[in-house]
């Protein structure tokens, strides 16, 4: 089953938030179809931010220069159409899951049986719905592959990471110093 639903904008709204953060971060915040919303724009011409105003706009450099004013128009009420949401009946083979306000997932402590009783193996547990309907724009066949595959992932604290990992956690950690830095008002 399909469940479609239409988010409901005035013009000058919309023309602002785009403008604040992007057309992409509206349509992630509203669980907006991305390109629906685009057209949607186009059709009621509402002017894009470029490339340029979003990287000077992200950096803190002077952007006055590259506003679009919003047109007038007699349009004023916009409705966009929300992502598609596929609702699947529940397995009685369901993975328990629990998921924390900020959305991380929980993880389940047990002992592993197979090597050492001492040593701790992780498992990560997921909501087999949730993930399902975040990969929809996939096969069947490879999300029940990609559910099978992290049902029985197990991971060991203790264990080195992959040496590509660790540089991504630190380009992870240089990139939150950066977007502080071009926070803070000079």
């Amino acid at each position: 089953m399909v469940v479609q639903m239409m988010v409901k904008f005035t013009r000058e709204q919309l023309y602002k938030e785009i403008w604040e953060s992007s057309a992409r971060q509206v349509a992630i915040k509203y669980s907006l179809n991305y390109q629906k919303l685009l057209n949607q724009c186009k059709e009621i011409d509402i002017p894009l931010p470029s490339g340029k105003y979003l990287y000077k706009r992200l950096h803190g450099l002077d952007i006055d220069n590259l506003i679009v004013p919003l047109p007038n128009s007699d349009v004023n009420k916009i409705e966009v159409e929300k992502k598609k949401n596929r609702i699947q009946k529940k397995d009685t083979k369901d993975i328990i899951v629990e998921f924390n306000k900020d959305k991380t997932i929980n993880i389940e402590k047990t002992l592993g049986n197979k090597s050492n009783p001492n040593e701790d193996v992780n498992r990560v547990l997921f909501d087999k719905d949730i993930l399902s309907s975040s990969l929809n724009f996939l096969e069947k066949e490879k999300i029940e592959a990609i559910i099978k595959i992290l049902s029985e992932f197990e991971f060991n604290e203790r264990k080195r990471l992959h040496k590509k990992v660790i540089d991504y956690k630190e380009s992870i950690v240089v990139w939150h110093k950066r977007v502080k830095a071009s926070e803070r008002n000079y």
